[in-house]
């Protein structure tokens, strides 16, 4: 049995003895509701006589009615069938199931003549044929190449910035000018979404495979050796809350220096030497508090621009290099760039919402300057 089943199957075999044994299979008192499937199989081949697959559909159906439904149903669907034997096929299928012998008798009027079929069957045979000429060509080493080609070029095309007119960053200029935290906060998170995610690196890593397969050994292989956690670190612009705190006092220092140098060359603007010193102090907090503005700003900017016109250049300079265990140093630096640029977005925020102020008499001043001060102090305690 097992042997007739494998000789039913083969392909190579003559069809014409295929079905002989076919029917003997069907014929056989298998397990009811079982139906070898190299019985299924010749019942619907398109190349056997429309007779003979009728004939063994009828046989599995005489010897076990239920099993005989599938391949009477195939019989009666296939419009490459005979009408009469598709009719045929109806009437056995009426006294085992009338519910699907309806159903065949309805599709009837659907199905297309069996010169439609023929011709149909025919052009797939062709589409079939085309396709395994076409899949052979796409192995010779040729297209093998140029294939390869294509993916290399289009990873390396993915790793490219979206807009690099408008950089990582998109407006981040404009919104940090416009002081829109909102707006700022996205770009924020643009940046991350370009240099964070995951697929970047296993791009690479393919970009790496896909690269050695295509030029062979002498491509870079070194993508396992460990890259540094700040390969870059040397170059990253930092800025931290001390930083801008120290620089917050160095220009108020530098304001009060220089006001005193002016007024001991020229002399106080005012008889009210308070009222005036009142008005520097609010001119300096406010010049201060701008300055401090700009500087965390601008300290945005410069991550934003050493991400996007250095750092990434790099690396898509490296990975077209075929220097991948480069192109991963920079893609680390770039997300350290990221992190940083996160922690500057922090900064810039507090500055905006922070009131900084300077105690001009935390300096050193001439006596004369002093007193004036002195007073000045009391007399905004006490207001």
């Amino acid at each position: 049995m097992w042997t007739a089943q494998l000789f039913a199957d083969d392909e190579t075999a003559p069809l014409k003895t295929r079905m002989r044994v076919g029917m003997a299979l069907a014929e056989y008192e298998h397990p009811t509701g079982y139906v070898p499937e190299a019985v299924t199989k010749l019942v619907v081949h398109p190349g056997a006589a429309s007779a003979d697959r009728l004939a063994v559909a009828i046989a599995v159906a005489h010897r076990d009615p239920k099993a005989g439904v599938g391949p009477l149903c195939s019989i009666a669907s296939d419009p490459l069938v005979q009408a009469g034997h598709r009719a045929q096929a109806i009437e056995m299928l009426e006294q085992s199931d009338s519910t699907k012998a309806q159903e065949m008798r309805a599709l009837q009027t659907r199905l297309p003549s069996s010169r439609e079929a023929r011709e149909q069957q025919r052009e797939a045979a062709e589409r079939a044929k085309h396709e395994e000429v076409a899949r052979r060509k796409r192995e010779t080493p040729e297209a093998v190449t140029g294939r390869l080609d294509a993916q290399i070029e289009e990873i390396v095309n993915s790793l490219r910035i979206r807009d690099a007119d408008d950089g990582l960053g998109g407006r981040l200029d404009d919104h940090l000018a416009e002081t829109d935290s909102q707006g700022v906060a996205q770009d924020i998170v643009d940046i991350f979404d370009a240099v964070c995610d995951e697929d970047i690196d296993a791009s690479i890593r393919l970009l790496a495979t896909l690269t050695r397969i295509r030029y062979g050994i002498g491509v870079e292989a070194a993508l396992d050796e460990s890259v540094s956690d700040d390969p870059d670190g040397g170059v990253i612009p930092r800025l931290t809350q001390e930083g801008l705190e120290t620089y917050a006092k160095e220009r108020a220092e530098h304001s009060w220096t220089i006001w005193r140098e002016v007024v001991e060359e020229h002399g106080w603007d005012d008889e009210d030497r308070i009222g005036e010193v009142e008005r520097k102090d609010e001119e300096i907090t406010w010049e201060v508090r701008d300055l401090l503005l700009r500087k965390a700003g601008d300290h945005l900017r410069a991550l934003e621009h050493h991400l996007t016109w250095k750092t990434w250049p790099a690396l898509l300079d490296a990975a077209e290099e075929r220097k991948f265990a480069a192109a991963l140093g920079h893609l680390a630096t770039a997300r350290l760039l990221a992190e940083e640029a996160a922690s500057a977005e922090v900064l810039w925020k507090g500055t905006m919402a922070r009131s900084y102020y300077f105690d001009p008499l935390s300096m050193p001043w001439p006596r004369d300057f002093w007193l004036v001060l002195e007073e000045w102090r009391h007399g905004a305690t006490g207001r």
